[in-house]
């Protein structure tokens, strides 16, 4: 693995990872997702693989886009009831907001898993799978509360698993000097 696509992954990542911090945590996150595209993008293009990076991307673009309708819709209900409209509509439109998000959140973090253990099996080093399984998992099993914290490990051995990947070529080049 490329050295700059090691930092960018690894920091796009450790990012993530300080997402829950208060104010900052939303721009890390951004930064994060944007840091960890650009490295899975770069890996693909130089291992000619472009379905990994298009994996990584659908699940990012279908967690994302189903979080914000879903959230919009799930907010629509909620509004409706707190405005007095109370009735059973009002909570069933807030649940279909709330299934959208969850559902596209489990698919997403499908596809993730998918680029991931694609990258595992490029690179050898099985963090990857594993980062790519706790994500998906965490992503499940977010309704059980726990999740979120399944997650959370995910990215933290994703990080781990940019930084610890060998780089290619460099102990030819120092065997060479």
């Amino acid at each position: 693995m490329d050295g700059n696509v090691k930092i960018l992954g690894g920091l796009g990542s450790l990012f993530l990872v300080l997402s829950v911090i208060p104010y900052l945590g939303a721009v890390l996150g951004i930064a994060g997702l944007v840091l960890l595209i650009i490295a899975v993008k770069q890996f693909a293009e130089r291992n000619g693989r472009s379905e990994v990076f298009s994996a990584f991307l659908r699940g990012i673009l279908v967690s994302i886009i189903g979080g914000v309708v879903g959230g919009v819709i799930a907010l629509a209900g909620f509004g409706s009831a707190a405005a007095g409209n109370s009735g059973a509509l009002s909570w069933l439109i807030a649940g279909i907001g709330g299934t959208i998000v969850y559902a596209s959140s489990v698919y997403g973090n499908y596809y993730i898993k998918k680029a991931y253990e694609e990258i595992a099996f490029i690179t050898g080093n099985t963090l990857f799978a594993w980062a790519g399984k706790l994500l998906f998992w965490g992503a499940v099993l977010v309704i059980a509360l726990v999740g979120s914290i399944v997650m959370w490990v995910g990215w933290i051995l994703s990080a781990v698993a940019f930084f610890t990947t060998e780089e290619k070529g460099v102990v030819s080049e120092v065997g060479q000097s």
